[in-house]
């Protein structure tokens, strides 16, 4: 959470759609670690309010995990600009 703070990430606006892409990095099997729905969960609700009003924003989400030396999580959100009708 603290890192979420300190990054160049602004806070998008309330009611705006936004895609979040995570990659968890785990230093064991994918299959043997926790259940990814619940890992994003912790994080969608974690950055609720600091990069976005609300977790309801989320509307494109894209995540998975990989093995690799340190456990880690890449984060990003992108606001997603939606031509008008």
């Amino acid at each position: 959470m603290l890192l979420a703070r300190t990054t160049n990430q602004e806070k998008i606006p309330v009611g705006t759609p936004v895609r979040m892409r995570v990659t968890f990095t785990l230093e064991k099997k994918p299959t043997d670690t926790p259940d990814i729905v619940n890992l994003v969960a912790l994080i969608a609700d974690t950055l609720e309010g600091v990069w976005y009003d609300n977790n309801s924003q989320i509307v494109e989400l894209q995540c998975r995990k990989v093995m690799g030396d340190h456990a880690k999580a890449y984060i990003t959100v992108d606001e997603l600009i939606w031509p008008r009708r």
